[in-house]
């Protein structure tokens, strides 16, 4: 295992903001279906420091697989159960693969300049 501790800064720094805006997604979805849990849960923001689960995160690092908080909602405040709970469960992923392609078209513009 090679430990280069700008390699390890690097992933620590994209895994905050991966993890804050995945967990942030499932929040702000759930809280626009009607959902008030993850307001009163402190929950609805993208600061990774209210996401990330701490033995989760040294878990990336230990053995390659690791963990956020998950935000908890309460399906019964949404009109249509079924729908809305998909719709919060896909915002997350949803978020990392826009974070993925923004991140890639950054990474385009300063190979380029």
């Amino acid at each position: 295992m090679n430990f280069d501790i700008v390699q390890i800064i690097q992933l620590a720094i994209i895994l905050l903001i991966s993890i804050g805006v995945h967990e942030f997604a499932h929040a702000w979805t759930s809280d626009k279906l009607g959902d008030p849990t993850p307001k009163m849960m402190d929950r609805l923001t993208p600061n990774p420091l209210a996401h990330i689960d701490p033995i989760g995160f040294v878990m990336i690092f230990l053995i390659n697989f690791g963990w956020g908080k998950p935000v908890i909602t309460n399906p019964n405040y949404y009109r249509r159960p079924l729908r809305d709970e998909c719709l919060v469960a896909f915002a997350g992923p949803i978020s990392n693969i826009i974070l993925a392609l923004l991140a890639i078209v950054l990474m385009m513009i300063l190979v380029v300049t």
